[in-house]
């Protein structure tokens, strides 16, 4: 009898164990998604147009950046560096960013002026546009490409037209205060709209992303889990 007793008992906890075990699959499946949505959904607005304002972004990222689970969408334009100073002055104009400017990260994660590094033909892709601004704006103007971690993934996106998520880095817009590790996940935006896959390269007029913190992504998690999981 106690010997029954005890494997309904192991079965018990192995029915309640499977269950949770699934619904954490489906909570990590769920959350992995979102930012896929999140992403094709900014691609989507700029497929649609050549030039997406400020004020258009910031209508076209709000309700994914409202659950909080998302650090930032961001509208990155590729040019060569011997254009910076004028893309510079454009910016500063349209967007009304009277000190915008592009810079390189060394491997600390500190700005250097773009002028000073790099040849005159090197491509360089200059992050534009960022939402939320609150706690983002010292990414605005930052050339990931000099960004060690993300350059892969810019080049993976870049040559197959598809999604590609960066190594863990510290991010430009905390480098300088609590220096949180996050993953930012590409996807190049080409011109014309679908080049032939030879064409790609040099086709990327830019990329869209979306940035994720992972100690957020973490808890956000943990919080739909039962506490032994």
């Amino acid at each position: 009898g106690i010997r029954q007793i005890v494997q309904w008992n192991n079965e018990r906890v192995q029915t309640a164990f499977d269950h949770d075990a699934a619904n954490a699959v489906q909570a990590l499946n769920a959350q992995l998604r979102e930012p896929l949505q999140a992403l094709e959904a900014l691609r989507g607005i700029y497929l649609a147009s050549d030039e997406v304002t400020a004020a258009e972004m910031r209508t076209a990222t709000a309700a994914w950046l409202k659950s909080g689970r998302l650090q930032a969408m961001t509208w990155n334009v590729r040019l060569r560096r011997d254009e910076v100073a004028a893309f510079q002055a454009r910016v500063r104009v349209e967007d009304g960013r009277e000190r915008y400017t592009v810079f390189d990260r060394n491997d600390a994660g500190a700005p250097i002026p773009s002028s000073q590094t790099g040849q005159p033909g090197d491509d360089v892709l200059a992050l534009r546009l960022i939402e939320p601004l609150a706690g983002n704006t010292g990414a605005l103007g930052v050339n990931v490409l000099s960004v060690q971690a993300a350059r892969p993934a810019v080049e993976a996106t870049r040559r197959s037209g598809q999604p590609a998520a960066s190594a863990g880095f510290r991010l430009t817009q905390s480098a300088s205060t609590d220096g949180e590790v996050g993953v930012v996940i590409y996807q190049a935006i080409y011109a014309p709209i679908d080049p032939a896959p030879a064409e790609r390269p040099a086709a990327m007029r830019g990329a869209v992303a979306v940035v994720l913190r992972m100690d957020a992504q973490l808890q956000a998690l943990a919080s739909e889990l039962p506490p032994y999981l």
